[in-house]
């Protein structure tokens, strides 16, 4: 007698068994079946493998929304958050059918589909995220009830604590070591007990405990292509897929922010780490804005961004570079200098009076290296040149320069009066060790190992970690 894996009816299920293989076959059974049966818009299945990974082969049926493993802690963080949001989301929408999935399904005439989590081989997933254990008896528990399933795999009972277990409704027991394994898992079970064959385990269907074979899909010789020329099959009839874990891309570019690029106040810099949100920033709130790092080199990309920002909305960007480290960067300004300090400021204060006198145009002025800028003038040239900045209300500041140069001058009036140190971007390592931008929550958060491709923006001292645009870094980089 064949039996018909009802998913819905079924609820949350543990599969056990001391061999990864006996559990893989079948798992693999149940994804392949699901994804031939049911189009996106009824399943979307998500897979946390800890196990030897041979679930890859699934990956392309569009049911298959996302494939986690071992290594991708930050892409499994996210499937938690996702599947926290989305239950959240479902007891808004369930509100009027008893909070319920499948009263919604049958009585609002609207498809939502069902969502199963599937985590293969729990063991090793617990040893490395036992963290998560209190978060998985929330999930387990309420998930249910939403239409959001789990499937764990383990070697045995023990495997799993007891209170997530008492969350799961349905148990596949396959190979053990010993007949009393069986019986510790579901109870009395007579004398039945399933042969040595691959696949074959016990189930309890109500009071009675049946044995079971496993369904193998095809030969596994033949699995791969197998697999993979029933995906084509599919795709071509499939015009919609399960949504995808969203993650930080490797490298974030410029085209990925441009069509954010459309307010001055809110430049888009980065994307955020914790939510994937675009990060702005505006620099024309204080008269000068921090931009600090270990390293000044590390700012380099993250300038090419602002500038770029500002200028695409019709706006101006001043460049003095002063250690002449970013000439390259020369060509994308409207001005750029980096020697003879003093007539440039002569000719900047024409510019100004020519180009931004009773228009409605900002320009930002970029100094890079703000301690070798002062030393190259006058006391009198350099207060000057502040003082008059100070009344132009369409001019702002971005100072960039390491910490331990800007902690020299941080106490003298002229910084002190234009800069905000609760607001300010830090770029890359070492943002606890600095002292130039101020945060409200020194915690673990900022302990986080982070290369040039991420920096800390503080806005009134709430510090966020964001991803900015530049190249992926290299073990050589690190």
């Amino acid at each position: 007698v064949s039996k018909e894996f009802k998913i819905k009816e079924e609820g949350n299920t543990l599969v056990y068994g001391m061999s990864g293989t006996n559990r893989e076959m079948f798992i693999s059974s149940i994804i392949y079946s699901l994804c031939i049966r049911y189009q996106p818009e009824y399943i979307n299945i998500y897979v946390i493998d800890f196990g030897s990974e041979a679930l890859r082969v699934y990956e392309k049926f569009p049911q298959i929304g996302d494939i986690v493993y071992s290594a991708e802690k930050d892409k499994l963080l996210k499937l938690i958050n996702l599947i926290q949001d989305e239950i959240q989301e479902r007891k808004k929408l369930f509100a009027d059918y008893n909070g319920e999935y499948k009263l919604y399904c049958k009585n609002s005439g609207k498809i939502v589909p069902l969502k199963l989590i599937i985590i293969n081989n729990y063991d090793s997933f617990k040893e490395s995220y036992s963290i998560l254990e209190d978060t998985l008896i929330k999930l387990t528990r309420e998930g249910e009830r939403y239409g959001i399933l789990f499937m764990i795999s383990a070697t045995n009972s023990h495997s799993i604590y007891s209170k997530i277990e008492r969350n799961f409704h349905h148990t596949f027991v396959l190979d053990m070591p010993d007949k009393s394994d069986y019986v510790d898992i579901l109870g009395k079970i007579g004398n039945v007990y399933p042969a040595q064959f691959d696949g074959r385990g016990l189930y309890r269907g109500g009071e009675e405990v049946y044995e079971f074979q496993t369904a193998q899909i095809t030969t596994p010789d033949n699995l791969v292509e197998y697999v993979k020329n029933k995906i084509d099959i599919i795709l071509k009839n499939c015009k919609t897929k399960a949504l995808s874990i969203p993650v930080l891309p490797e490298e974030l570019t410029l085209e990925m922010l441009d069509s954010s690029i459309t307010n001055i106040n809110k430049l888009p810099i980065g994307m955020i780490k914790r939510n994937l949100k675009i990060m702005d920033y505006n620099f024309f709130n204080d008269k000068a804005t921090i931009v600090s790092s270990k390293d000044v080199s590390n700012c380099k990309d993250f300038l090419k961004t602002v500038i770029y920002g500002v200028r695409k909305l019709g706006n101006m960007v001043v460049l003095i570079d002063t250690e002449q480290e970013l000439s390259e960067l020369g060509g994308t300004v409207n001005t750029y200098a980096d020697k003879n300090f003093e007539e440039f400021i002569l000719k900047f204060e024409q510019f100004l009076d020519k180009e931004i006198d009773g228009k409605n145009i900002k320009v930002l002025c970029i100094i890079a290296g703000l301690e070798k800028f002062q030393g190259s003038l006058n006391d009198k040239k350099f207060n000057g040149f502040f003082k008059g900045i100070k009344t132009l209300p369409n001019l702002n500041l971005l100072f960039v320069d390491s910490s331990f140069k800007l902690k020299k001058v941080g106490f003298e009036a002229w910084y002190s009066g234009v800069t905000n140190n609760s607001n300010g971007i830090w770029i890359g390592p070492g943002f606890m060790e600095q002292t130039v931008i101020s945060s409200n929550d020194y915690n673990n958060k900022f302990k986080e190992k982070i290369d040039k491709q991420f920096a800390w923006v503080s806005k009134n001292g709430d510090a966020e970690l964001i991803k900015i645009v530049g190249k992926k870094v290299t073990d050589d980089e690190e």
